[in-house]
Formats: C-alpha cells, sequence, structure tokens
C-alpha cells in the first residue's frame, strides 16, 4: 500500500514537472484550445497558468471547443469511463479547494477528447468558488454557456458563492442571469442571498428573501436563519430576532443551535427587555442546561434589577455559584435592587446582613433600600417594624440600621435618625463610622450644634478613629454657628492627623468668612491655592464682594462687644 502511494506521487511529480516546462505565450495560447492536430499537442509542452487574472484570460478561451461535429450528449463507452473518472477528480479537488488541480484535470480531459457535462462545468465553479475566483468562475460559465451546456441552480449557486468577498453589486447581475434562463433558486440560494444582505448588514432585504423562502415554500436551511437572527441581535433588533426563533419552531421540528438562543438572551438583556430574557433564560438554563458566562449573567441581573425580577436574580445567583465566580458587590446590588422593586423589604435587609459576611457594602448598592425606606413617614415606621422580625432570625449588621439613620435624616426627621440610633443598644450591636457620619450630617442640616457635639462625645466613647470625611464634617457643623471658632481649629487638627483637607472645605471657608465680612477669607484663599486647589475667579471674586459688603457690619460687632482685631485674632 505504502509502495503503491510513493509511486502515485511519483508519477503526479512526474506529470506536473513535464506541466511546468515550456514558454508562457505557448500557454496563453494553448492551454484551454483544442487543436485538430493531436501530434503538435503531444510535442507543445503544458504550461499550468498561474492562479490570478491570466487563468480567467485563459479560461475565457473555451477550454471545452469541439468541432460543429461533436456531441455533447453521446460518448463512448470508454469516453464515458474518462468523463466519470475525470468528474471524480474534478469533485475530489472542488472539495479541497484546489482550483489548479482542478483546471489540470480540464486540460488531461482535452488531451484525451473527453467531452465535460454538467456536472464537470459544476465540480470547476466550485473549485473556484471555494477560492474565491471570480473572474475565473465567470470565465467557466461563459464557456459553459457557449459550450451549449444549460446552467442549473447548483451552477449559479457555485457562481455566486464565488463572488461573497465582493459587494452586493456582483450579486444581482447573477440573479437576473437566473431568472432570464428559468433557473429556479432553491433554499441554498436564498441563503447565499441573505448572507450578502448580512454582510451589508441589511437586515430588511435579508427578512424579505426569507419571506419570499416561505411564500414559495422553501424551507430555510438552519444556518440561513442563524446567520439572520445573529444579525439581528448584534443591530439590538431583540425582539426581531425572537420572534424569528419562535416562528421557525413553531413551524418546524428542527430546533436551533444553542448559540442562537445565547444571542437572543444577550440581546435581550443588552436593552433590558423583561419578557425575552425571561424566555430565553428559562430555555438556555433550564431545557440546554446551559450556563452563561458571568458577562451575560451580570446583564442579566441588571434586567432583573431593573424589572422588580428576585426569582430570576436569585437564579442567576444559582449559576454564578455553579460555575464557580465568586460573588461580588454588583451581583448583590442588583439582587437588592431587584428585591425592593418587588415590595420584598425583609429579603433585601437579609441580603444586605449576608453580603457583609463575604464583600463590603457600598454606599451605592443601598440606594434602593433607602429610596423605599425614605418615601415617606408611613413607609419609615413599617420598615422599623422589619427590624424585629430580621432580629429574631439572625443579628441584625449595623448597615441596615444605618439605613434607617440615613433615611430619616433625608426625611428631615432628626429625632427619628436619633431614636434609630439608640436602639443600636437594643439589638446588641454598636454603632460605625458610617453611623456617626450619618448623625453629623442629620446635625448639620438642623444646625444643630450641641447635638453634633453629644455625637461627637460618643464616637470618641467607642474608639472609631477621625477620618478626612468626619473632619470636614466637623468644620461643617461648626459653620452653621454664628461663631465658628472651632472650624478652623478642626481644619487645623484634620492636617496635623495627615489628612489633606479638600477644596470643599476651603470654599465653605471662604463663604462663611466672606458673608460675615471675615478678613480671614483671604488667608483660606491662598491657603487653597498652597494646597494645590485653583479656584475660578468669578469665585474669589463673589467672595471679595461678599466681604466688602459685609466687612463694616463684622467691625461693628467687634466694636460692640469691645474687642480689638489684632493679627492674632484674624488668623
Amino acid at each position: 500500500m505504502l509502495q503503491s502511494s510513493r509511486s502515485s506521487v511519483r508519477r503526479v511529480s512526474t506529470r506536473i514537472a513535464r506541466c511546468s516546462q515550456g514558454k508562457p505565450a505557448i500557454v496563453n495560447k494553448r492551454a484551454f484550445s483544442l487543436q485538430s492536430d493531436t501530434a503538435a499537442v503531444s510535442s507543445e509542452k503544458f504550461e499550468y497558468p498561474p492562479i490570478g487574472s491570466s487563468s480567467a484570460d485563459a479560461l475565457r478561451s473555451k477550454p471545452f471547443r469541439f468541432d460543429g461535429a461533436s456531441s455533447a450528449d453521446f460518448q463512448k463507452t470508454r469516453d464515458g469511463s474518462n468523463l466519470a473518472r475525470a468528474n471524480a477528480q474534478l469533485a475530489s479537488a472542488a472539495t479541497r479547494g484546489d482550483s489548479q488541480r482542478a483546471l489540470e484535470v480540464v486540460v488531461d480531459m482535452k488531451r484525451h477528447k473527453t467531452k465535460p457535462d454538467l456536472d464537470t462545468y459544476n465540480y470547476l465553479l466550485r473549485s473556484m468558488s471555494n477560492n474565491a475566483r471570480s473572474a475565473d468562475a465567470w470565465a467557466v460559465f461563459e464557456d459553459m454557456k457557449s459550450y451549449g451546456i444549460q446552467p442549473d441552480v447548483k451552477t449559479f449557486n457555485a457562481l455566486i458563492e464565488a463572488h461573497q468577498h465582493r459587494n452586493s453589486a456582483y450579486l444581482w447581475p447573477i440573479v437576473r442571469a437566473m431568472e432570464e434562463m428559468g433557473v429556479e433558486p432553491n433554499a441554498a440560494t436564498y441563503g447565499l442571498i441573505i448572507n450578502y444582505c448580512v454582510g451589508s448588514k441589511n437586515i430588511e432585504n435579508a427578512l424579505r428573501y426569507l419571506n419570499i423562502m416561505k411564500s414559495k415554500g422553501i424551507e430555510p436551511e438552519l444556518r440561513t436563519l442563524q446567520t439572520i437572527v445573529e444579525i439581528a441581535a448584534e443591530s439590538g433588533h431583540a425582539r426581531l430576532a425572537l420572534d424569528i426563533v419562535n416562528s421557525f419552531e413553531s413551524d418546524s421540528v428542527r430546533r436551533l443551535e444553542s448559540d442562537v438562543w445565547i444571542n437572543c438572551l444577550t440581546a435581550a438583556s443588552s436593552c433590558l427587555w423583561k419578557d425575552g430574557v425571561l424566555q430565553c433564560w428559562d430555555y438556555v438554563v433550564q431545557e440546554l442546561n446551559l450556563n452563561p458566562g458571568e458577562g451575560l449573567c451580570v446583564a442579566v441581573l441588571h434586567t432583573a434589577a431593573r424589572h422588580g425580577l428576585p426569582g430570576l436574580a436569585t437564579d442567576v445567583f444559582r449559576v454564578l455559584k455553579l460555575t464557580g465566580i465568586p460573588l461580588e458587590e454588583h451581583h448583590f446590588a442588583a439582587l437588592i435592587e431587584a428585591f425592593c422593586r418587588a415590595g420584598q423589604i425583609k429579603e433585601a435587609f437579609l441580603t444586605v446582613d449576608i453580603m457583609q459576611e463575604s464583600v463590603p457594602v457600598l454606599p451605592s448598592t443601598l440606594l434602593p433600600l433607602l429610596e423605599h425606606v425614605g418615601k415617606d413617614i408611613d413607609t419609615f415606621d413599617s420598615t422599623w417594624g422589619l427590624m424585629d422580625e430580621i432580629h429574631k432570625e439572625r443579628p441584625l449588621h449595623p448597615s441596615s440600621l444605618n439605613i434607617l439613620i440615613r433615611a430619616a435624616v433625608s426625611l428631615g426627621d432628626l429625632q427619628r435618625a436619633v431614636g434609630a440610633y439608640k436602639s443600636f443598644a437594643d439589638y446588641g450591636i454598636q454603632g460605625d463610622r458610617e453611623t456617626f457620619h450619618r448623625l453629623l450630617q442629620g446635625a448639620i442640616s438642623a444646625g444643630h450644634h450641641r447635638l453634633g457635639t453629644r455625637i461627637l462625645e460618643d464616637m470618641k466613647k467607642t474608639d472609631i478613629e477621625f477620618d478626612s470625611r468626619t473632619y470636614e464634617l466637623l468644620i461643617q457643623l461648626a459653620l452653621t454657628q454664628e461663631t465658628y471658632e472651632d472650624a478652623f481649629q478642626y481644619l487645623e487638627e484634620m492636617k496635623s492627623a495627615g489628612f489633606k483637607p479638600s477644596m470643599n472645605v476651603y470654599k465653605s471657608l471662604v463663604k462663611k468668612c466672606s458673608r460675615t465680612g471675615d478678613p480671614r477669607y483671604t488667608i483660606a484663599c491662598e491657603e487653597m491655592e498652597e494646597m494645590g486647589y485653583k479656584a475660578d475667579d468669578d469665585f474669589i471674586r463673589s467672595a471679595k464682594n461678599a466681604f466688602l459688603i459685609n466687612a463694616d457690619e463684622f467691625n461693628a460687632q467687634l466694636e460692640a462687644q469691645g474687642k480689638n482685631l489684632t493679627e492674632s485674632q484674624l488668623f
């Protein structure tokens, strides 16, 4: 077996070597023309033309041209055997996309005066189409017509396929030729035309030809339908994509590939389409038993959060755990929002407490809960009762009660905020830094300096270290009073603790000083620039104008108090 294979290789190599000799000028003249003098054919050395336009020119010289006495409908037994052998070789070359080998077979057929048939041309066209040799394919097609062989649908399919890399301007002449010759397109033809439309993102034309197929009773190929669905999904037409899928599968026993459903799920979740996500998720996860990737799961979570679908969100969590993806803050945030929109506030609070065990809670994570609890006083009071129910099931976390404090502050009800703070001891928990910051914000909003002082004392008793935010809140609280010397004291403490005051801190000091006529506003402006902050000219101009208006009143107050404005007092 091995020896025979090697000998075959040697024979092929010898034949190709013989074909590679000769002059190029002779090739262009004789490569595809049958000469009447057989001796001349045997004496001339054949050289296979290179792939490209030259081979197209050679093909245009009609490789199968015979004299008028020849009959394409009749061949002797020996010729028939030769034709079958040649067609088999052409079919093999077409399958491999080997156009060079196909042309070699054509030359060999001419030497043996083997007349071609429809299959011969179709195989030759397929070998050209697999290499996208559109010019050569047209030459073969023209030669076929001149030889008197009527093209069939396979011929035109191969011709269209040879032009797939070109724009649609090359498609329509082929379609018109089909119509003129009365060749009816089949499913493969429409699939190739639709591929053209899809390649140019022309969904309307793709759907038009799909409807033409249905009107003619032609069942589309799966790959054709999948191509239309994919382009519709990628273009953001989620409803259209899913409608095509549902229409096809309702009328056919065949089922589309899983990738089609994944594309539909991706498109539906990207536009937060509730019904589409529910249908596609159920089919992909339950029917196909697939586990989508994290990116798609997050997109589905966003849809669940937007429409209040906690059941869908919890199922996404199940899939994430099965695939070994660690749960992060953005996963929990979507679940919490889904619970809140569905009115399941207790479950949302429980999720917050569970979340604390693995990932930190960001203020943005709690926004859906805050919006619900801070809706009105009645909602706030009803939520308070949930705390007792949750406490019976599991220990409460400070973040849950911090939501109540934050909601009370947003409602402007400082009494309820303080009441929520005092209930910490009842639940056996201690306030954290977030607790005191929210209470300080409430004191600032109410201008309640004494409450702020008590909060500050409690914060020190719990040994919670001050951060930059703490100092900023204390400065803001001091600036709510007529006497605001504590603001400058906290500013110095903040810098001594290694924190850099923000630009808002300096702007607040400048505004307060300028509005009261306090000349220390200029010192605050200078220090702001030393810290690397650049205030705009309009802000400086407004501060200066406010100071000039209120300076006289400020000095009058000092004189009334019997004080002299010295340099040390100012700075």
